[in-house]
């Protein structure tokens, strides 16, 4: 079984990677992303038992050119598996943000394939469980959900909600819509 090798002060502690034991077992793997530079919040999703973290610090679209070759690659290198970035893909495909269109259910049902033809696994990062259900359907053995910001501000958004019915007035969010 794979293993990760953690060393702290004095000694070496042996771990088993949580993500290679889930996937020898035919499991799924759930991660979230993380996107605040400050090292608590990487500590706090790892506290919260979640399977994996992707650490989001230089997040860089591809051309839609450069999928075919990110698939030979995948095919002859030593990738665990081919990730399908639906948002950046909906930006590139000119229908941003638009998760449930054709064209991007079209581009993530080839990439999974690809990947799967070449002996990988696929992951892809989604928003909502039918979007999970439609990627575990296709084959993804990773799936992303969130991230530090959007629990951050699920949370916050929730204080105003509760702290509201006691008469706290909040302004209007910036950058945003209100919360209902």
């Amino acid at each position: 079984m794979p293993i990760m090798a953690i060393t702290t002060n004095s000694s070496t502690r042996v771990k088993l990677s949580r993500v290679k034991k889930r996937w020898a077992e035919g499991q799924p793997v759930l991660a979230t992303v993380a996107q605040f530079t400050d090292p608590q919040s990487a500590e706090l999703i790892g506290l919260m038992g979640i399977d994996c973290l992707w650490i989001d610090l230089e997040h860089q679209p591809i051309g839609m050119s450069e999928l075919a070759n990110m698939v030979r690659a995948a095919r002859v290198g030593d990738m665990d598996m081919l990730f399908f970035g639906p948002g950046d893909y909906s930006i590139m495909a000119d229908v941003p943000g638009e998760f449930d269109s054709d064209i991007l259910l079209k581009g993530m049902a080839e990439t999974a394939a690809a990947a799967l033809a070449a002996g990988k696994r696929f992951g892809t990062l989604v928003t909502n469980i039918d979007q999970a259900k439609r990627a575990l359907d296709l084959g993804a053995s990773l799936l992303t959900y969130g991230s530090d910001l959007h629990f951050v501000r699920a949370a916050l958004l929730d204080m105003r909600k509760q702290f509201a019915t006691l008469g706290f007035p909040f302004g209007k969010i910036v950058g945003g819509k209100d919360a209902d």
